[in-house]
C-alpha cells in the first residue's frame, strides 16, 4: 500500500574523496533560502534553484541571512558575515531528494503525486522549487521535467517503496552543470 514519504530538504548523503569539500563564502545578496537548499550563482550571488534551473554551485547548511545577522548556527565564522555561506561542492556527491512535481507554486502530495516508480536508474531530469504555501523553498526531483536537466538518479533508496507518494531517490548533479 502506498505511503506518503516525508517531505524534507535535499540531504547529502554521499561525498567521494573528501567528505563534505567546502567552497568559498559567497553572499546570498539578500536572497531568501532554507537551509541544505541547492544554490546557483548569479552574477555572483547565490540563488536558490528555481524550478528548471540547470546549474548548480552547492548546497548550504545555512538558511539565508540578512546583512546585520551574527555567524550562523551550523558553521562557525566571525560575526558580520551574515550574507555570506559556504557551500558544499557537488562535484562527486550525492544526494537524497524527494520527487515530486510542483502546481501552482505549491508541491502535489498525496494520492496525484509523483513516486520513485516514475523515474529510471541513470535517468535524468529536472528540479522543481516549491514557491509557496508550507513547503515554499522545497526541492523536489522533477520527473516530468527530461529536457532542463539537473540530476541523474543513482539509486532508489533503502526503505522507500517505487509507489511512495513523493518516495526519495539518490541523485548526483550532472557534471557539465556544476558551477566553479
Amino acid at each position: 500500500m502506498p505511503r506518503q514519504a516525508p517531505l524534507l530538504m535535499p540531504d547529502l548523503t554521499r561525498q567521494f574523496g573528501n567528505m563534505n569539500v567546502m567552497r568559498p563564502a559567497v553572499t546570498d545578496g539578500s536572497n531568501t533560502f532554507r537551509a541544505y537548499a541547492l544554490l546557483s550563482l548569479v552574477a555572483g550571488v547565490l540563488t536558490l534553484i528555481p524550478s528548471d534551473g540547470v546549474l548548480c554551485y552547492g548546497q548550504t547548511p545555512d538558511k539565508s541571512h540578512t546583512s546585520t545577522e551574527g555567524p550562523p548556527e551550523i558553521l562557525p565564522r566571525p560575526a558580520g558575515e551574515g550574507e555570506n555561506h559556504y557551500c558544499f561542492s557537488p562535484l562527486d556527491a550525492q544526494f537524497e531528494i524527494n520527487v515530486g512535481v510542483v502546481t501552482a507554486g505549491v508541491p502535489v502530495i498525496g494520492a496525484s503525486a509523483a513516486k520513485p516508480a516514475d523515474v529510471v536508474i541513470g535517468g535524468v531530469y529536472g528540479i522543481a522549487t516549491a514557491t509557496s504555501g508550507q513547503y515554499s523553498g522545497f526541492q523536489f526531483l522533477d520527473p516530468t521535467e527530461t529536457t532542463a536537466t539537473l540530476f541523474s538518479v543513482v539509486s532508489f533508496v533503502d526503505q522507500v517503496l517505487s509507489d511512495d507518494y513523493n518516495g526519495r531517490v539518490r541523485v548526483k548533479i550532472i557534471p557539465s552543470k556544476i558551477q566553479g
